[in-house]
This record gives structure tokens, C-alpha cells and sequence, in this order.
């Protein structure tokens, strides 16, 4: 858990990989391309591909899409693995609807299916099949969903989201079936008021109502970087948010602590007129200062006793005045202390946050820190365990590019592709999270630009180029990595 979380009192970490969107974010025209695809349910036989690129949110549009219909249909959402073959595939199938599909031929699997819908079709229901990640497919796969789709006695509907891969894969797969037709919808990037609209939907997810904790300007930067798509978003705000100094909230006990110190002050100036008043009071009669000076003189009248008495009275009520003024100076005393104290333990929990947030940054230790304290607070957690393949992609150049491959959550699969299919130097895979689960990136090679990239991607073999492969910058992928390092 990140610390940004704590300090906006967040009940989750909203930009974290494992982060669970609740709801789906209605800006970018992603509340009117749900709407666009609901509608083709109900009103076209065509089977649906959504496309988009990695992270720009195809899985969330998924599951809120199942969550639509409520009772009207059977949604059953089948997450695709790489090299899923047909028996897997109705395994999970199987695991959405009442239907028993294990250890059935493909043929008598299909036919249960068919079965089935025609069931909910008398309840004026619909069947709907979602399957995500389709680009991971195999060709035998694709073909037995085009069977299930193809039902003569009910209308069982198919929604395929994937990377952009999936078009071509599925025109493959149609060609020469008449009877089947494909509506491709193509998911957009967000625009940049549509990525400040975002991160306040996420915050706002996750109990947050104030103001952004970090700017729009940067916000744009953050935009630019991320070509608008929302799982690189994500990171990005993460790690932002993550270098925002929390201690800037001291400012928000200030206004109190000044209301404080003006009473403070208030009170001092209150105890200085009433001191130049006990002075004012237990000055001496002028008519003493008089006979003073005739003494001084070395006049040799005499002092009257009507005087002498006079004096002594002015002086016993000086000294009552004096005693009523220091009573009223010692509660005036007390007063400051009280306030004074109030003071101190508010400026302590104002120091005390200061501290918290330079210790957390690293700051150098006062004079009473004590080290030992200070070396355990400051002790570095030991770095997690990363492949040889990814400590290497975190010393190429941040300038430079490679060729992703694919992707999958399944590591063993990504080791058998990469040891069986790839014979090149300089390639391997690296780990990051996508869907709330590790996912494992093939990448090959390591290009001073993209022209040299793009070369290297016309020479791969026929398999592997249609798996689409694309080119991607270092400093994206090293962001990766070092996001998972991060969150361990």
C-alpha cells in the first residue's frame, strides 16, 4: 500500500495494478460506446469485437457490460489464456452457465449449449457469451466459438474484446462462413480533459471529495505521456502522487495557530497597560515631591504633621491599588500560561506531521534525533528479486526501443513461446500486472530508433507476425518494472 493512500484517507489504493474499478468511467465515450454495444445485443445476430490497446480499460467495459441485462439474460464472461485449447475453453464455459460440459466431445458440447439457450430463449432470455482477452486464441478456439455461435434453434449472442490483433483474427476465422457477420468497435484513447475527469472519478471511487492533490498542468504532462490511455494513467498518477510532499498540510492547523498566538499577544498588550497603570497609581504625591526638594535645599522649614499624614494615606492606598493590580497581573499570568500551553500542543502536532513527512523523504536528523531511531526509520527494505532479462531492460538507454511480442497471464506458456519460437539474442520477458493478475510481456530486442525496430519486425516469421507485434520505448517498459519493484 502506497503511502498517498493514507495520507488522503483513501479506502484503497485507486491506481494501484490489483485496484478493481467498481464502476465504469462514463467520460471518453466510454458511457456511449457501452451503450452502442448493448444495443447491437439486442438488435443484431452479428458477432462484436472491441479492440483497443493494452490497459485502456476493454476488461472493466467487460464486466460492466455483463452487469447491464440484470435478469433479462445469462452473461457468462470467459477470460482467454494463451494456448487455451477447446476443452479448456468449455471447462470455463462451463463454469458460467448450469450446463456440464466437462469430458464432452466438442460436438455433444456444443449441442448442450444450443440446448440451453433455447431454454432461456421460452424464458425471454438471452444467452450472452463475453470472452476477454480473444487475441490470445487459438484458431481451433475461435472456431468452435463461431459453432456455439451459429445455433439454429436460439439466439446466443458473442462479444469478443481484445487487442487490436483480434480483427484480423477474426476475419480469418469467418472467411467463408456467410451465415456469420462481425461488428468491429474500436476503443479510443481518453482526450486530455477526459484524463483530468478520470483521476477525479478514481480519487472519488475511492472516498476522496477533495481537491486534486496534484496539479492539472502536471495532469497534462501526465496525459501527454500516456498517449491518454488509462491503465499507463494509472501508473503514472500513482507515482506522482506518490512524490507530493503530504506535509504541506501543516497549513491547514495554521489558521488556529494564529487565532492562538493573536490571543497571545492580545493578553500581553492588556498586561502592559495595566503595568503603566500600577505605575501611574503608585506615583507619590506631588506635595511629597515638593517637601523633597525644600530638603534638598537645606531649607530649614519644617515638615507640617497634616502633610506627613497625607503622604502616609496616599501611600497606603498606592499599596492596595499595587496589590489589586498584581492579583489581576498574576491571573493575567496564568491566562498566557494556559494559552501558551495550548499553543505548545498544537505547535507539537504541527512539528510532529513535519517531522513525519521529512522523515519519510529521507531528511538529514536535528540535533535531538537520536541516530539509532533515525538509521531504522531510514533503513532501506532490500530490493526484490528481478530476472537477469528485466535488470537488463532497466540498463538499456530510457531512449531506446523493442518489439513487444505478446502478453499473458500464464508464465509457464510465456517461457515455453520464448524458448521454442524465439532464437534471437536480446530476448526474454518481464513481469507487470494487468487485470488484477501478473502478466508476463514478451519483448525482443533492444533499437536505437524505430525505423530499426520496424525492420526487426518484417524479418520475424510468418507465426509470430501474426500475432501482431508492436513497437514500444524503454522508458514505458522500464516504468513497468520498477512499478511492480514498487509495490512488493
Amino acid at each position: 500500500m502506497k503511502k498517498y493512500t493514507k495520507n488522503l484517507n483513501l479506502a484503497y489504493d485507486p491506481f494501484g495494478p490489483a485496484a478493481a474499478a467498481k464502476r465504469l468511467f462514463g467520460g471518453g465515450n466510454r458511457q456511449q460506446l457501452l451503450d452502442q454495444i448493448i444495443e447491437h445485443s439486442l438488435y443484431s445476430q452479428s458477432i462484436m469485437s472491441v479492440t483497443g490497446c493494452l490497459g485502456c480499460g476493454k476488461t472493466t467495459l467487460a464486466k460492466t457490460y455483463c452487469q447491464s441485462f440484470g435478469g433479462e439474460a445469462v452473461c457468462a464472461f470467459v477470460p482467454a489464456t494463451l494456448f487455451m485449447n477447446k476443452s479448456q475453453f468449455l471447462e470455463k464455459l462451463g463454469e458460467q452457465i448450469p450446463v456440464h460440459l466437462n469430458d464432452q466431445e466438442t460436438d455433444s458440447a456444443v449441442g448442450s449449449i444450443h440446448r440451453y439457450a433455447s431454454q432461456l430463449d421460452l424464458e425471454m432470455k438471452a444467452l450472452m457469451l463475453v470472452v476477454d482477452d480473444a487475441h490470445e486464441l487459438s484458431s481451433d478456439v475461435l472456431n468452435l466459438i463461431m459453432a456455439i455461435k451459429n445455433s439454429p434453434a436460439a439466439a446466443i449472442h458473442v462479444l469478443m474484446f481484445g487487442e487490436t490483433q483480434l480483427q484480423s483474427m477474426l476475419q480469418s476465422a469467418l472467411s467463408g462462413k456467410a451465415d456469420l457477420t462481425l461488428i468491429e468497435i474500436e476503443m479510443s484513447e481518453l482526450g486530455g480533459e477526459d484524463t483530468v475527469e478520470y483521476v477525479k472519478f478514481k480519487l472519488a471511487e475511492a472516498g476522496y471529495d477533495g481537491e486534486l492533490p496534484i496539479s492539472v498542468s502536471e495532469l497534462g504532462n501526465i496525459h501527454n505521456l500516456s498517449n491518454g490511455i488509462p491503465g499507463t494513467i494509472n501508473a503514472l498518477v500513482s507515482n506522482a502522487l506518490e512524490e507530493v510532499n503530504f506535509s504541506a498540510t501543516v497549513s491547514e492547523k495554521l489558521p488556529g495557530l494564529i487565532s492562538l498566538g493573536n490571543r497571545y499577544w492580545a493578553v500581553a498588550a492588556t498586561l502592559v497597560v495595566l503595568l503603566l497603570g500600577a505605575l501611574f497609581v503608585m506615583d507619590p504625591d506631588p506635595r511629597l515631591d515638593q517637601q523633597q526638594s525644600v530638603a534638598d535645599r537645606g531649607s530649614s522649614i519644617s515638615i507640617p504633621v497634616t502633610l506627613e499624614s497625607t503622604a502616609a494615606t496616599t501611600l497606603n492606598t498606592g499599596t492596595i491599588a499595587a496589590a489589586e493590580v498584581v492579583t489581576d497581573f498574576e491571573q493575567q499570568v496564568t491566562t498566557i500560561k494556559e494559552t501558551s500551553a495550548a499553543i505548545d500542543e498544537a505547535a507539537i502536532d504541527v512539528i510532529d506531521s513535519v517531522v513525519d513527512a521529512e522523515i519519510i523523504a529521507g531528511a538529514t536528523a536535528t540535533e535531538t534525533d537520536s541516530p539509532e531511531a533515525l538509521k531504522e526509520e531510514l533503513k532501506e527494505e532490500p530490493a526484490p528479486d528481478i530476472s537477469a532479462f528485466e535488470q537488463a531492460l532497466l540498463e538499456f538507454p530510457a531512449s531506446s526501443y523493442t518489439v513487444q511480442i505478446m502478453g499473458s497471464h500464464s508464465e509457464a506458456s510465456v517461457q515455453r513461446f520464448v524458448q521454442d519460437e524465439l532464437n534471437a539474442a536480446q530476448r526474454g520477458y518481464f513481469e507487470t500486472r494487468f487485470q488484477e493478475k501478473p502478466w508476463f510481456v514478451v519483448v525482443l530486442g533492444n533499437f536505437e530508433n524505430r525505423a530499426d525496430a520496424s525492420k526487426a519486425i518484417a524479418e520475424l516469421p510468418a507465426s509470430i507476425q501474426s500475432l501482431q507485434p508492436w513497437i514500444r520505448t524503454l522508458a514505458d517498459i522500464q516504468s513497468d518494472i520498477r512499478e511492480l519493484i514498487a509495490t512488493n
